[in-house]
């Protein structure tokens, strides 16, 4: 996870401009770079919880006990679960304390396996002092990975004496698969003097892709990024790979990354095929699915058994933390029409589990809580409840041929079901 737009940018002592945030936001998605950690932001889908292993640290940083920030961790867990909303937690001085000296691995394990048990899908392995070596790593998950999955373990290494790409690598050799790293090594500590910042994406994506482990990410491209914002920030470029590889360029003049604009990604996507029904299709490409609604001939129409298939398909995401995105996309003419009034839907049944609207009122507040981004891919018209469908989700992508159609304003009626997600983008 790219962490320099947040934990980097949080320790810069100038005032950093939203328009710089951005683009640098902008400019790191465009290398390839899947994860990003840019700032706290209304309407998230995941959110990350904080404590320390040691009691020092912990009164320093969050002025409280370790006791304490779990117990309030579990409060904002339990809520955001609740919510739908997934949870990663990061946990700090894993090797040591700075006024107390080293952690015992046994308190390190404790306190994984409590954020785990309430139900964080990660736990990130903090070590801001940037001391741990290797050997202190290895030392570290022989322990950890006796009691936890290594799936359920993150490396986040501070560079201060220099260990920070090599611990990471350690720990990719021993099942880790997740890092945070920041793009120019920006970011320190504030409350351990003399603390370097994250390891740098730089260096972290050099030293795999020389391994062989393909990151998916255009070096030179990061390489770009990285001495643009050091340049912004007045600050050195901090990437040992990046000055290296600078000079090499065969491009004599570069100038900063360009202002964002739609572009494909660097690594194309291999969609796999998990489902497929008369009625839709769902497809795979790492951490992204779509659902294609395959009715053209029919309009889109949603049909009991589709609301009824997609809804539980999407209760089932709440517990897969490897899925960061949904499409919802369509085949034909139209996005979709709305009611199915083919006839083979029973639309005036209002008991029971085959009410229809019920089904669909359903379906919508399955889209709606799903902790996963949905975006919306519309090339169509789109009537009644299929205006519903495109609101539900929580990005819309639309092309020229939208037309977005009430059909029961028409006739004096008010589009109940639908209400709630046009007026939250429409307004009142």
């Amino acid at each position: 996870m790219e962490v320099g737009p947040r934990d980097g940018l949080q320790n810069i002592k100038q005032l950093v401009p939203q328009e710089v945030k951005t683009e640098l936001i902008q400019s790191l998605a465009e290398t390839g770079l899947q994860e990003i950690e840019a700032t706290s932001t209304a309407g998230a889908d995941e959110i990350v919880v904080f404590a320390s292993v040691t009691k020092a640290f912990s009164r320093a940083n969050q002025n409280c006990t370790v006791d304490e920030a779990i117990s309030q961790a579990r409060v904002v867990i339990k809520e955001a679960l609740a919510s739908g909303i997934k949870v990663r937690s990061a946990i700090s001085c894993v090797f040591s304390d700075p006024f107390s000296g080293p952690t015992a691995r046994k308190d390190v394990l404790e306190v994984v396996q409590q954020f785990l048990e309430m139900g964080c899908y990660e736990v990130g392995l903090g070590d801001m002092l940037g001391v741990g070596t290797p050997k202190d790593t290895q030392s570290l998950l022989e322990v950890l990975l006796q009691e936890v999955p290594a799936h359920r373990l993150a490396g986040h290494f501070h560079d201060t004496y220099g260990q920070a790409v090599a611990n990471s690598y350690k720990s990719y050799e021993m099942g880790i698969r997740t890092f945070d790293s920041s793009v120019a090594g920006l970011g320190s500590c504030p409350c351990a003097p003399g603390a370097r910042g994250n390891v740098v994406t730089e260096d972290l994506i050099y030293t795999f892709e020389k391994a062989g482990v393909k990151a998916g990410v255009d070096l030179e491209k990061l390489v770009d990024v990285g001495q643009w914002i050091s340049k912004r920030l007045g600050i050195p470029y901090g990437s040992r790979a990046g000055a290296a590889i600078a000079p090499k360029r065969t491009q004599t003049q570069r100038s900063p990354p360009r202002k964002h604009s739609p572009t494909e990604s660097s690594v194309p996507r291999s969609w796999q095929v998990v489902e497929d029904t008369r009625e839709y299709r769902i497809p795979r490409a790492g951490t992204a699915m779509k659902i294609t609604l395959t009715r053209p001939k029919n309009g889109n129409a949603m049909t009991s058994t589709m609301l009824t298939s997609l809804k539980k398909f999407l209760k089932n995401l709440h517990k897969d933390p490897t899925v960061y995105h949904v499409a919802l996309e369509s085949e034909g003419k139209y996005f979709c029409t709305g009611m199915d009034l083919s006839g083979g839907t029973n639309t005036t049944d209002m008991t029971g589990e085959s009410n229809y609207y019920g089904q669909v009122a359903a379906f919508f507040e399955a889209i709606d809580h799903v902790p996963q981004t949905t975006i919306a891919l519309v090339d169509g018209p789109c009537f009644g409840g299929g205006v519903g469908l495109t609101f539900a989700c929580d990005v819309r992508i639309v092309s020229p041929k939208v037309r977005w159609t009430l059909s029961e304003v028409k006739i004096g009626v008010s589009p109940a079901v639908i209400s709630k997600f046009i007026v939250r983008i429409w307004g009142a």
